[in-house]
């Protein structure tokens, strides 16, 4: 359905026995203002940009808790000012670019990724409008890529239920404190993880409780 223009709703209910979503599922439908997914609860793959650069007002991804894959730009450019996901789906890695330039974001529910151990790079990266974000749900991952939460204005981030990480990759980018590009002033983390030795004198306008 790319590119629909005009589209306004759709009815996803006959395909209610699909258990995998190719590319570009509702990707740039510009009038798409909201998609009752309960119908793909048994959808296990998802392919690349599901709903990328779609107009709608909110999603709510609690229904697909059979999850397993998910392609990279899931949610990318889209226009929702809340994700809803309550409910833990099976997926543990979640791809590249997975939230990436929605600049409407204000809410993210985690909880639907509390089996995830692995996030890919600019996982919520250049979402300008979320100022918050619990990471409690993500207490699972031991691997994070580069660009975490890189050019979303949070002031303070506790990465503390993050105590599992082993491989943080190059998160200097996403804790560049005052810059043109970032606000976060304030980091919370576990002492003696790996995270608190990454991030300890990563900026001197950076303070980091627990390293």
């Amino acid at each position: 359905m790319e590119g629909v223009r005009f589209l306004g709703a759709i009815d996803l209910r006959p395909l209610s026995s699909v258990t995998t979503v190719g590319d570009c599922f509702l990707s740039s439908c510009r009038f798409l203002q909201g998609v009752d997914l309960g119908p793909l609860r048994n959808v296990t793959c998802v392919g690349d940009h599901f709903l990328y650069r779609s107009l709608v007002r909110e999603v709510d991804l609690g229904p697909m808790t059979r999850l397993t894959t998910v392609g990279r730009y899931f949610l990318s450019y889209a226009t929702m000012r809340t994700v809803k996901w309550a409910q833990p789906c099976l997926l543990t890695e979640v791809p590249d670019y997975f939230c990436w330039c929605c600049a409407s974001l204000q809410h993210v529910d985690l909880r639907g990724l509390s089996n995830a151990t692995s996030v890919g790079s600019h996982f919520l990266g250049h979402c300008g409008a979320l100022h918050a974000v619990d990471l409690t749900p993500l207490a699972a991952v031991t691997t994070l890529k580069n660009g975490f939460i890189y050019s979303t204005p949070i002031r303070c981030l506790d990465f503390t239920p993050l105590i599992n990480v082993v491989s943080p990759g190059d998160i200097a980018e996403c804790t560049t404190a005052r810059s043109s590009w970032w606000s976060l002033e304030e980091v919370r983390v576990e002492a003696g993880t790996v995270l608190a030795k990454v991030l300890r004198g990563r900026s001197p306008y950076l303070v980091v409780h627990g390293a």
